[in-house]
């Protein structure tokens, strides 16, 4: 990408409905559901939560001019952040918000109503008990910067499961302390998974980054993250538990995928920072994951995308087994860090990420990519497989989530604005047709 040229707008562009978005926690999160999509952010401790149709315009069957919201007092903190949203039989979902070690739940009829049978009064909340951990050489830029993308040291994904079950991951992302979670369709903890509900994710040697989570076909779940730190080496990972919670042995190596920078073609003493931050699970049972790979010596920076089989193995039909990166030229900074990864029709894989330059002051633009099975970049995507897109033409877009609903539209959300200041952003969810 040239770094003069104009970056183009997506096919659909709507912001959140709801009534003071540049109030938001600035963390929005987008679902298809049927033909429609649901929008989550938080107001301080609140939910909110908005159904739109698909051209983006408000849904007014839904709640108060298309959006509902719940107060989620224990929090301990003013401003959780946006955990997910899980799809309910009904047409509604269930929302959550959270912080490294608290997650609040409710569950949202189709018309909007908050179910006050979920939990007490509305609520579910769990705290879990969090230890802490060193944060020394762990995500940050290569000179120190915070910049927007790697600032939200907090992070957390929910994932449906069998039977209306969920997944949910808890932590801090500077300090390694991560748990996972399984509840049960009314929220609670299910003590089936580990006897308790709750896992905690831990490699028995190394510092572990566990930030995303999805189901497996048994009942399990995979997580994945980065194990180490900078004085140590950083290597990606896939860990496997099962339905118990017990670690999946089989998986893997002792219930390990671990692959490290050689392994995509840097030596160790170039590498600066390495996160895998997302992971979808494919249609032959195998898992694909994607983040951020900075090597110094030159300077690069690049999107990794990882691809294992379901027996946690890598793939060797998907880029030789070996993880893909990504850059742009002209000195672009590009990561998969914040932003997500989908399997698309006939095992193609798409990414979102974000496009940094900074010659013109700070710009942070969408960067969508598609692989086609193999792991080859999809000509007929964009330019040769890559798109760079500015929602509302705004400077910069720190993206939240990528989904491919039934139709294979890429959907994407986040939050964007004229500048780096939370203040002027508003949240938005945008469409490729």
């Amino acid at each position: 990408m040239g770094q003069n040229k104009q970056a183009a707008g997506f096919d659909i562009e709507y912001r959140v409905p709801f009534p003071i978005p540049e109030a938001t926690n600035k963390n929005t999160l987008v679902l298809p559901v049927g033909g429609k999509r649901y929008l989550l952010d938080g107001l301080g401790k609140t939910i909110m939560v908005g159904r739109v149709k698909h051209d983006g315009t408000a849904d007014l069957t839904f709640g108060l001019r298309g959006f509902s919201s719940h107060n989620i007092s224990e929090f301990t903190d003013d401003f959780p952040r946006a955990a997910g949203l899980i799809p309910q039989p009904d047409g509604g979902v269930i929302a959550g918000l959270y912080n490294a070690s608290e997650l609040g739940l409710a569950r949202f009829k189709l018309n909007g109503e908050v179910d006050m049978s979920f939990g007490q009064a509305g609520t579910v909340f769990h705290k879990v008990e969090k230890m802490s951990a060193s944060s020394a050489g762990r995500g940050r830029n290569n000179d120190g910067r915070q910049d927007s993308v790697f600032s939200s040291a907090v992070l957390a994904a929910l994932a449906p499961a069998k039977d209306g079950k969920f997944y949910g991951v808890l932590g801090n992302r500077l300090a390694g302390d991560f748990s996972l979670l399984r509840c049960l369709a009314n929220g609670a903890l299910d003590a089936e998974f580990n006897g308790t509900g709750i896992v905690s994710v831990k490699h028995p040697t190394l510092d572990t980054n566990a930030p995303a989570v999805i189901a497996s076909a048994d009942g399990g779940a995979v997580v994945v993250g980065t194990l180490g730190d900078l004085s140590v080496g950083m290597r990606g990972f896939f860990c496997r538990y099962k339905a118990d919670g017990s670690l999946d042995k089989t998986f893997g190596e002792e219930g390990y995928s671990i692959f490290d920078s050689v392994s995509a073609g840097i030596p160790h003493p170039e590498l600066s920072q390495m996160e895998l931050a997302h992971v979808a699970i494919m249609a032959d049972g195998g898992y694909v994951a994607c983040g951020y790979l900075t090597a110094r010596d030159p300077w690069r920076f690049y999107g990794m995308v990882v691809r294992i089989d379901a027996t946690g193995r890598p793939e060797q039909s998907f880029n030789g087994g070996k993880p893909l990166l990504f850059e742009l030229p002209d000195g672009v900074e590009v990561d998969f860090l914040e932003g997500g990864i989908a399997e698309m029709a006939d095992g193609k894989v798409a990414v979102a990420g974000g496009a940094v330059t900074r010659n013109a002051g700070y710009q942070r633009q969408v960067l969508l990519v598609r692989y086609d099975a193999k792991g080859v970049l999809d000509p007929t995507f964009g330019e040769q497989g890559w798109r760079i897109l500015a929602p509302f033409g705004d400077a910069v877009t720190n993206l939240r989530g990528l989904q491919v609903d039934l139709e294979q539209k890429v959907l994407v959300s986040g939050d964007s604005g004229p500048d780096n200041n939370p203040s002027s952003m508003k949240g938005f969810a945008a469409q490729l047709d």
